[in-house]
């Protein structure tokens, strides 16, 4: 029996809105492709507008974002031990069951660490704080070299260091950073 999906997440609500509402569905956005959740297009576009933008099915996305959230509330609530609980439902035609298969969202301290270094990269204001945050973030997996790569619109391909891939590109794009206090 499957059990119930919260709705969190619908195809009219402002990205900004579900942000305010749940943080943790920033990842989930991401893993889905939707690297645009950080830049101020969001504040104002619709998960439906950023779908069609990037070229997402906006019922696999909202589908992947509701069960995301669900699974965490459920992971989180306690059951009559007083232990957290995990689903093991699958949803065999979402992006939510293909995310699964391949281990996305692992529950290791490691990858944790990681994940909130990338969430720090991702809110730093300048260049210079993102390496700074991304030279420490060295040993990282490729979900988070490449959450990294989709909120900065590069494409890392499978014959370089996609580390040192993302690094040249900060430190090229440091070089043209600029305040408008600058210019005075």
């Amino acid at each position: 029996m499957e059990e119930e999906v919260k709705i969190y997440a619908t195809p009219d609500m402002p990205i900004n809105d579900l942000l305010q509402a749940h943080p943790e569905a920033f990842m989930a956005l991401l893993e889905c492709g939707m690297g645009c959740v950080s830049c101020p297009s969001a504040a104002v576009e619709t998960i439906a507008e950023a779908c069609m933008v990037h070229g997402l099915d906006v019922d696999d996305v909202i589908d992947y974002v509701n069960h995301s959230l669900t699974e965490k509330d459920r992971k989180n609530a306690p059951n009559e031990a007083g232990a957290a609980t995990a689903s093991g439902d699958k949803f065999a035609d979402s992006i939510y069951a293909r995310a699964k298969a391949a281990g996305v969202g692992s529950d290791k301290p490691l990858e944790k660490d990681m994940e909130e270094k990338m969430m720090d990269f991702l809110d730093a204001e300048t260049y210079a704080d993102r390496i700074r945050i991304f030279e420490d973030m060295r040993g990282a997996d490729e979900r988070i070299l490449n959450n990294i790569a989709v909120s900065m619109d590069i494409t890392l391909s499978d014959d370089e260091d996609n580390y040192d891939r993302i690094y040249s590109e900060l430190i090229f794009r440091k070089k043209f950073e600029t305040t408008r206090g600058d210019r005075l």
